[in-house]
């Protein structure tokens, strides 16, 4: 299973547009939708009660070329339970690619490949 989301923007630029103006465009769409962002990076890690938070996005991680590309999400994870005394800490990063769809001013995101984990037994 992948997560995808999609996001609403202005067209600041079109499919002709430099892409040094694009990656500019999109570096400030995605920080404004950082929430959309966050919940994405968030569903990846959902089965595991991981929690995700200091999202970095930069501008010289991103690739576009005719209204497609991808970005490096850098993040930390985490996990704490109390009762077991675990208190768990670590840096990640995953590969968001995009398109962006010209016709209806919106930009999907699809997250990594989520595996769908096996049925426990009994």
């Amino acid at each position: 299973m992948q997560v995808e989301k999609i996001l609403k923007f202005n067209q600041a630029f079109n499919q002709e547009s430099d892409s040094n103006l694009a990656i500019d465009q999109l570096d400030l769409l995605f920080k404004k939708n950082m929430y959309d962002i966050h919940d994405l990076l968030f569903s990846y890690h959902y089965t595991k009660r991981e929690r995700v938070y200091d999202i970095i996005l930069n501008k010289e991680d991103f690739i576009y070329s005719n209204g497609r590309g991808s970005f490096l999400a850098k993040y930390m994870i985490g996990f704490f339970n109390g009762c077991a005394d675990l208190d768990f800490n670590n840096t990640e990063k995953m590969k968001i690619t995009f398109s962006v769809d010209f016709k209806n001013d919106t930009v999907l995101l699809i997250g990594e490949y989520i595996p769908d984990e096996e049925q426990h037994e009994i």
